[in-house]
């Protein structure tokens, strides 16, 4: 009993994590449940305010941006050898710096409101084709990517990640979400994301629990 115990409280944490989607790709629905009047061009993680904020992927600070609307305080990352880009939005503060080299699940940040985030505190992340230092606003989807069929859950330290295509991991701490009201999501493959306003069907996502996803469609190499 006394060894069951350490593997139970690990299953359980790992288990029961739930990812927080308030906006995915390509939604009309908003953070705060509003109705968007184009399409969304990244996904919106929930998250407590202050929790960090992580790299999806190994990748280069090619740009830090701070603005009033949009973006807000945010970073994008170059992920070179695949040619895709991604950027993190509405950060509370950076904690990098230009040209810096990061690994998967490094911070980045704290997760903030700053920008066009409504209030609500989250990331919003964008997978791009070129370099999307703002972010794009709503409708402007035609350079972005859904990050999430590409995503291999929360990031596990102790798992190793393919190098030979771009594999993605959630830009938040699992548990992170937990803190977070605004939108409960069900865990597991084909399960149904309930938002305030409406419910939206995200088919083929897969499981949130920490880092333990199969059968993620990677990108190979050849607003908010």
């Amino acid at each position: 009993m006394f060894r069951a115990a350490p593997l139970l409280l690990f299953f359980c944490i790992t288990a029961c994590c739930k990812v927080s989607i308030l906006s995915p790709h390509g939604s009309r629905m908003d953070v705060d449940g509003q109705m968007r009047t184009a399409q969304h061009a990244g996904v919106d993680f929930g998250a407590a305010e202050g929790s960090p904020v992580l790299a999806a992927a190994d990748g280069e600070v090619v740009a830090i941006t701070v603005s009033q609307v949009g973006c807000g305080i945010g970073v994008l990352l170059a992920h070179e050898d695949f040619n895709r880009f991604t950027v993190y939005c509405h950060m509370k503060l950076a904690t990098v710096d230009l040209h810096q080299t990061v690994q998967r699940g490094q911070q980045l940040g704290f997760v903030g409101t700053t920008g066009s985030a409504n209030g609500v505190p989250h990331v919003h992340l964008e997978l791009c084709t070129t370099a999307c230092s703002f972010g794009h606003a709503d409708g402007f989807i035609a350079q972005t990517e859904d990050p999430l069929p590409a995503s291999d859950g929360f990031f596990d330290a102790r798992k190793t990640y393919p190098r030979d295509r771009l594999v993605l991991t959630y830009p938040v701490l699992c548990g992170a979400s937990r803190r977070h009201r605004k939108l409960r999501v069900a865990v597991g493959r084909n399960k149904t994301y309930v938002g305030s306003k409406q419910f939206v069907s995200m088919r083929g996502i897969g499981a949130a629990p920490c880092g333990l996803r199969s059968g993620a469609r990677p990108f190979g190499a050849s607003a908010h």
